[in-house]
């Protein structure tokens, strides 16, 4: 699935008042979910304009390259490992003339694994609390 924003008209041009494309841009994935390891994800960039990315949150996601030009562009983004014991939540931004999209970045929390002597315990655990049931 891609994401794609196209606007017009949002410029004057430099010889009078003649509206100029301000450019199209799609990114894909359009969102992001992975796993709580350390992990990086290839996201493409498809141009016509120059672009910039941004993570909202720069202490566990890294951005490289910070931006491109007209073309497709590989951009890896490096995600660090979720020692938090909660989910984690931020976005990238692409910005481009005076758009941007957004791009959800989610990553999963370590589940650590629990044994339990008593059977008996644990399959009223799975039951009671185990919706899903994997």
């Amino acid at each position: 699935m891609m994401m794609s924003l196209l606007l017009c008209g949002c410029e004057a041009s430099a010889t009078g008042g003649e509206s100029l494309p301000e450019g199209n841009v799609t990114v894909n994935p359009e969102d992001i979910f992975v796993s709580a390891e350390e992990v990086t994800v290839n996201l493409i960039v498809n141009a016509d304009c120059d672009w910039g990315i941004a993570s909202e949150d720069k202490t566990w996601i890294e951005v490289s390259p910070s931006g491109g030009i007209k073309g497709n562009t590989k951009v890896k983004i490096k995600i660090a490992k979720n020692g938090t014991g909660e989910v984690r939540q931020s976005s990238l931004v692409v910005r481009y003339g005076s758009s941007k999209i957004s791009v959800p970045v989610r990553q999963n929390y370590e589940v650590v694994a629990v044994t339990f002597a008593d059977k008996a315990l644990m399959d009223y655990l799975l039951e009671s609390f185990d919706i899903d049931k994997d």
